[in-house]
């Protein structure tokens, strides 16, 4: 094992609430951007507008290394977090973090979430672990094949989620057919993350504006927050 594959361990505190995250050496960088946009509430998810009661719902796709889940979980004790990672070495931090945050109101799994259920193939880069995508053909990191998927529809019938209060999404491109093949958003409250661009989301059709349009379909405008945020060819 090479210093790049080695796990550190750091503590962070984001607001009143602190946090331990075990993330590989060479992609802990990743760790303090998803902590600082927590920070700056105003980024990407802008939780301080919801007022979270107990029993609420939220999911948590593209869960990563655990940063965003365990926040929550431990800022509202009272929620239930299901979280959604499809990259193993992701998966296996985020059970570790789960862990040793001595968190119990979160729910793990080792999924990817598309529109069909189906299997994919993950192209992960050794210095981003939070860039993990189905969606840059030209990637070639390391990749993970037939990563097994569900969909959101799914999501909330299985885990008999009538109401999610929020849910929040950053799973690199996937966002797209996963959210446009839903069809049980009105389930949905809140909705935060980042909606990602590249030529060949474009040339799919998948675009921020599109999305928007589906979403305020079935969520209120201005329940919605995100970011849109340009990833790699």
């Amino acid at each position: 094992m090479n210093f790049f594959h080695k796990t550190a361990r750091r503590k962070f505190r984001i607001h009143d609430t602190s946090i331990v995250i075990h993330e590989y050496r060479s992609a802990i960088h990743n760790t303090y951007g998803m902590v600082k946009d927590l920070q700056r509430e105003e980024r990407n998810y802008n939780l301080d507008r919801i007022m979270f009661e107990a029993g609420d719902i939220i999911v948590d796709i593209g869960a990563n290394v655990g940063v965003v889940s365990i926040y929550l979980a431990k800022c509202f004790p009272f929620t239930t977090v299901y979280a959604y990672e499809p990259v193993p070495d992701n998966y296996r931090h985020l059970t570790m973090n789960i862990a040793a945050n001595g968190v119990t109101n979160i729910k793990p799994f080792n999924r990817a979430v598309t529109a069909d259920g189906r299997d994919i193939t993950i192209n992960v880069s050794f210095d981003n672990s939070g860039g993990a995508t189905a969606w840059a053909p030209k990637a070639d990191d390391i990749k993970y094949d037939q990563i097994p998927s569900t969909t959101v529809d799914t999501i909330l019938t299985e885990n008999r989620i009538s109401k999610c209060k929020l849910l929040k999404i950053d799973c690199e491109g996937g966002e797209y057919e996963a959210l446009l093949h839903a069809r049980k958003l009105s389930r949905v409250e809140y909705l935060s993350g980042e909606f990602h661009t590249n030529s060949f989301l474009t040339s799919k059709g998948y675009t921020p504006k599109r999305l928007l349009a589906h979403l305020t379909k079935s969520i209120r405008a201005e329940k919605i927050k995100y970011h849109e945020c340009g990833m790699a060819e």
